[in-house]
């Protein structure tokens, strides 16, 4: 299993609230579907999940919206006082679905690595606040909404991928399967790669391929979900879709499912 490889590695990871969220961070939650914001997008992702999960289309009235920028002055972990890095997260938990759709993710580090002044490498730790990292600002909104339950959590959605390093792995994994530049032809289902189904299944044909897309920015998250909160989540086995819808503009854009399965 995909949490088997790394068990006993890494400690649980820590359960943030809303008193951590004092530090530094503005926190707003969105319980109203917000039909400008969300209408174009969830068009990536509904009839992928009708397809999966019981045939049924996500409620938007079972959709809470979470918005969470680092804007002010915190302290970090060794309590000094820092600047803010205007970072921010914004995902869409769908609680009917068991998902967290990750609408848009520039994190802490990612906001300083990328400034006109980026720090050196060796005082970036010292710079971010404790909550920085997506995979604790996924699980931080999924267990806020998802209070009673949190082990429920089975999908992870991102859509219009921009990020180069992870387009670079999608447009390669692609272009493997059709010899030609992937601008269509990968409407969902797409192709799907599995990792980490053992016994169960054996090796999943283009297992290669389904670890090189694990390993992307995009989606380092939800390894790092799986083997902080194992305790919760249990033993996982991963299947993820990866496919391309027309844009707002008519452009193709890149879009992954990444399915948590129970075993």
């Amino acid at each position: 299993m995909i949490t088997d490889a790394f068990a006993g590695s890494y400690p649980p990871g820590r359960d943030f609230t809303f008193d951590d969220l004092e530090n530094g961070w503005n926190s707003e939650e969105y319980t109203q579907y917000l039909e400008d914001r969300w209408k174009a997008p969830l068009r990536y992702i509904s009839k992928q999940l009708k397809d999966v999960v019981d045939n049924t289309l996500p409620d938007p009235d079972d959709m809470v919206f979470v918005d969470l920028s680092q804007d002010k002055e915190f302290e970090n972990d060794e309590g000094k006082k820092t600047p803010a890095t205007f970072g921010k997260f914004q995902s869409l938990i769908m609680t009917t679905h068991a998902t967290i759709y990750t609408q848009y993710a520039n994190s802490p580090s990612s906001k300083l690595r990328t400034s006109r002044t980026p720090p050196p490498a060796a005082s970036l730790p010292h710079l971010l606040p404790p909550l920085h990292r997506l995979s604790d600002a996924n699980w931080f909104s999924w267990t806020q909404v998802e209070e009673a339950h949190p082990e429920r959590l089975r999908f992870v959605a991102h859509d219009t991928i921009s990020n180069h390093n992870t387009l670079v792995i999608i447009n390669t994994i692609l272009q493997a399967h059709v010899g030609e530049r992937p601008n269509t032809g990968f409407a969902w289902p797409g192709l799907s790669f599995e990792i980490g189904l053992g016994e169960r299944k054996g090796v999943a044909e283009g297992d290669a391929e389904g670890l090189a897309l694990l390993g992307t920015p995009n989606s380092v998250n939800v390894v790092w979900m799986l083997v902080e909160r194992a305790r919760v989540l249990g033993r996982r086995a991963l299947r993820v879709h990866v496919f391309v819808e027309p844009g707002d503009d008519g452009t193709p854009v890149r879009c992954m499912l990444w399915d948590m399965m129970s075993v």
